[in-house]
């Protein structure tokens, strides 16, 4: 499962690739905080929208998250897998 975010699709380096490869083999979750007519939307947000499954994960002990972006975005990447946590009764203490 990959959360990406860019401010525009036509910022987002990889966006070919990416959409090419088989839905199958990876669940792309895509957020763009800068396009024009569109509210804003970062990569937080699209993890709440899958909080369900994001709470799969973080209950798997053989499930590995990877951050990599700007310090800024790290306190609501981090605020939103917790609330994923507590939306499916996991004590987030102990993930």
């Amino acid at each position: 499962m990959l959360f990406f975010g860019a401010r525009t699709k036509e910022e987002l380096p990889y966006f070919g690739p990416l959409q090419s490869l088989p839905k199958d083999f990876i669940d792309i979750n895509l957020a763009f905080s800068r396009t024009p007519d569109a509210p804003k939307r970062y990569v937080q947000d699209v993890i709440r929208d899958r909080g369900s499954d994001v709470a799969e994960l973080l209950a798997d002990p053989n499930a590995h998250f990877y951050v990599c972006g700007l310090k800024a975005m790290e306190e609501g990447v981090l605020l939103a897998l917790r609330d994923a946590a507590l939306a499916a009764g996991l004590n987030w203490e102990n993930i």
